[in-house]
């Protein structure tokens, strides 16, 4: 923390002209090694005055682990000491760009380019899925990735504005607090309420309709004209401006092939899945060179996350 709070100082010396002196070079050398306190620097020098939106992905895993715990004990232990921390830090610190701001047993929580954060949670989500099928031990190749993998969930938005605040309190040491709508945006599209998603489940079967992903979207009637919209996770949500961002920085990357299609157009192709209302809307990302699989992203519908409407 103590390089967060010399942030001032090395503005100062950032602001100063001629050759660098020592001082300069020994902070920037210690910020290298704590990305968050160099993002602090950052948002505050331009990052909030240029409105510059940027990236944060937050992935929520507990759920997972509390299913590979009924599986693999007495065998919890070494499976998370052996293989759960060692692997998925692997795979994140191998991501481009990608700055790791939390990770417990509850999940994590990313900032970084929008595309290397998309393809990051690709990763993740299969790491996971492998994990799954070496516990239950099924050997079944032939299943689809993710099918039956246990709730994983994924938010992807992008944050514009910040309110940081600095503070020393009598017994504890100085604190750095930053709050943004996006923070409360992120934390509550993970969501995964069991009963809810057992509700959609089995409303779903009743219908005789399959979903289209992990990411279902429920409209409960509350009155004559209202509806109150339900969102369970148990996949990967992007919120709209996170998708334009993505769209943007792979326009020159990548194949990306957008389908606009009046909903009962869809129905003819996608005959027995649950489609949203209006309009079906596709987004498929191939990339250049065939080397990997396409990434399909459906429109859901909107929702309320963190207090603000949003479509996902």
């Amino acid at each position: 923390m103590q390089f967060a709070l010399d942030a001032r100082r090395l503005d100062q010396l950032l602001a100063t002209r001629g050759k660098m002196n020592r001082e300069l070079m020994v902070s920037l050398q210690s910020l290298r090694a704590h990305p968050f306190a160099a993002w602090l620097l950052e948002q505050r020098s331009d990052g909030r005055k240029s409105g510059k939106a940027s990236p944060w992905q937050r992935v929520e895993w507990s759920g997972y682990l509390a299913c590979i715990a009924g599986i693999h004990d007495p065998g919890m232990q070494s499976f998370m000491e052996q293989s759960f921390s060692t692997g998925l830090l692997r795979i994140l610190k191998g991501g481009n760009g990608i700055f790791l701001d939390e990770f417990s047993a509850l999940g994590c929580l990313l900032r970084g380019p929008v595309a290397p954060l998309m393809r990051m949670g690709i990763l993740i989500r299969g790491q996971l899925w492998d994990w799954y099928q070496d516990a239950v031990n099924t050997g079944q190749e032939e299943m689809e990735q993710g099918s039956h993998i246990p709730p994983v969930s994924m938010c992807m938005v992008t944050v514009e504005r910040w309110y940081l605040t600095q503070r020393r309190h009598e017994g504890y040491e100085e604190r750095i607090v930053a709050f943004s709508t996006g923070l409360a945006q992120v934390a509550a599209g993970v969501s995964q309420d069991f009963g809810l998603g057992q509700l959609i489940a089995d409303r779903e079967h009743r219908e005789g309709l399959h979903p289209l992903g992990k990411v279902r979207l429920e409209y409960v009637n509350v009155g004559t004209d209202r509806q109150v919209r339900m969102l369970y996770n148990g996949g990967f949500v992007m919120t709209t401006p996170a998708l334009t961002a993505l769209v943007l920085s792979l326009r020159h990357k990548a194949d990306l092939r957008e389908y606009h299609v009046p909903a009962v157009s869809a129905v003819k192709a996608l005959r027995g899945y649950r489609l949203p209302a209006g309009y079906f809307d596709l987004l498929v990302i191939n990339a250049k060179g065939g080397k990997e699989p396409p990434v399909f992203i459906v429109r859901i519908g909107d929702v309320c996350l963190g207090s603000i409407d949003t479509g996902i």
